[in-house]
């Protein structure tokens, strides 16, 4: 009886052993906290803005056909501050952006754009945009509900429509292509803060 119950237990804790050793090792545990008011307040750094899946109608002599484009941002010299009472955010300064317009075979070129940006003009500029505020997790950030992707102590990193931003106007209003207008613009934009 004695060796039944010492086989049972050897059994038990190599069970254990293989169990914990094999899926744990090398993988790095990132910590998260919690999304609340008080884990988003402060201030913060843009380090990355970019869109990767955005569409535009392209608008020439009658013909409207929709393109695919890109953004990428640089050269981020951009604050971000959460505050409370009320919950407002306020971004400051600016960052580059390219913007890369693949065009088809038939207008037989693609356009390329780099411009210097006013955050505040993208992320803010009225009062409803620069609202902030979280309830259940999900966040509302700078007067857009954006799908939070990161969240940690020192990164944020969420998603937003281009519709929510006055990225739009800026394509609309500035994006003249050698003759073509650039409109409707769709797709999302990730944005990334770190802690300063």
């Amino acid at each position: 009886m004695k060796n039944l119950f010492f086989s049972t237990l050897l059994t038990l804790f190599t069970l254990a052993l293989v169990s914990c050793s094999s899926d744990d090792a090398g993988s790095p545990i990132k910590p998260t906290i919690d999304l609340v008011d008080e884990n988003l307040v402060g201030n913060w750094k843009l380090s990355n803005f970019e869109v990767t899946n955005g569409t535009v109608n392209l608008n020439a002599g009658g013909t409207t056909m929709e393109i695919p484009f890109t953004v990428e941002g640089s050269d981020f010299d951009t604050t971000a501050l959460f505050e409370t009472s009320p919950n407002i955010v306020t971004f400051n300064g600016t960052f580059k952006a390219t913007t890369n317009f693949v065009t088809s075979e038939n207008i037989g070129q693609a356009f390329t754009r780099e411009d210097t940006f006013d955050a505040n003009r993208i992320f803010g500029g009225s009062s409803t945009l620069n609202d902030w505020s979280i309830s259940e997790g999900n966040s509302i950030i700078a007067g857009a509900e954006a799908e939070i992707i990161k969240f940690t102590k020192e990164e944020i990193q969420y998603e937003l429509d281009i519709a929510q931003t006055d990225f739009t106007s800026i394509i609309e209003e500035g994006f003249d292509l050698n003759g073509f207008t650039a409109t409707e613009p769709k797709g999302k934009i990730i944005v990334t803060l770190e802690r300063r």
